[in-house]
């Protein structure tokens, strides 16, 4: 019987030896937000350092879908229940820095940029922060891989709106467009199109006034040309018809 007891006592030490173990191979030191009070639209950061050993992996999750995920408010307390990713805006999503390595064991920060643009208290969930560790034999020879996870306290981000002066609130008017100086680069092309539609604008105009008196564009008179023309042409005709006869008789044999 004492040895049975002495079996079991042992049995529990080393139990609580274990336990121990587990709890000291990852261990959140902190984790807060830089402030818990903003207004409307300011940043805030929310960072937690923990330790995993040195062989572990660690992942965490895409904090947008837990935002998304989660429900706030309730209908007894006169507040709708909402999406808290409609509420709270991720800037930049969880990064993982490895500060120091020292006996084994990896510090790590994580931090992650978030705002708002609803004023009001919010408790921001959990990340999921998950650490895999080295894969270990177990009690039948067989190789086991240990997944933890880590918790986090879910602080409060409370979001105020932006306090209005009315004492020394004064209503302005509101101000004109401004308006540039043109540039010679502005103006150039378009007293380029002015000067080409004013040519054509002029030499349509000459055409129709030289036309009603029939004259060409340069002012003659048609019926002069029309005069010249045929002597011109009958002229011509001769030239070339003596040329042709011309290469006829060279051409014949004697």
């Amino acid at each position: 019987m004492k040895r049975l007891e002495y079996i079991r006592v042992a049995v529990l030490l080393a139990a609580v030896a274990l336990l121990g173990n587990l709890a000291v191979a990852q261990e959140v030191k902190s984790s807060g937000l830089s402030r818990d009070t903003i207004t409307i639209g300011d940043q805030v950061v929310w960072r937690a350092l923990f330790t995993v050993p040195e062989r572990a992996k660690v992942g965490i999750a895409p904090y947008a879908s837990i935002l998304n995920s989660t429900t706030a408010g309730d209908t007894t307390g006169g507040v709708a229940p909402y999406n808290l990713g409609e509420k709270i805006d991720l800037l930049r999503d969880f990064t993982l820095d490895t500060l120091s390595v020292k006996e084994g064991m990896r510090e790590i920060e994580a931090n992650i940029l978030l705002t708002s643009y609803d004023s009001g208290s919010y408790k921001l969930p959990q990340p999921l922060v998950v650490v895999q560790h080295a894969p270990e034999l177990g009690g039948s020879d067989e190789v086991v891989t240990r997944m933890d996870t880590l918790r986090f306290d879910m602080p409060s981000l409370n979001v105020l709106s932006v306090p209005v002066d009315t004492a020394n609130f004064q209503i302005r008017e509101i101000k004109g467009q401004m308006r540039y100086p043109l540039t010679f680069g502005e103006v150039f092309p378009w007293v380029l199109l002015g000067l080409f539609v004013i040519v054509v604008i002029y030499l349509e105009i000459r055409y129709i006034i030289y036309r009603r008196q029939n004259k060409d564009l340069e002012g003659r008179s048609i019926k002069t040309l029309l005069t010249l023309w045929p002597s011109a042409g009958l002229r011509s005709c001769a030239e070339r018809s003596s040329g042709r006869t011309a290469k006829r008789s060279s051409s014949t044999p004697e």
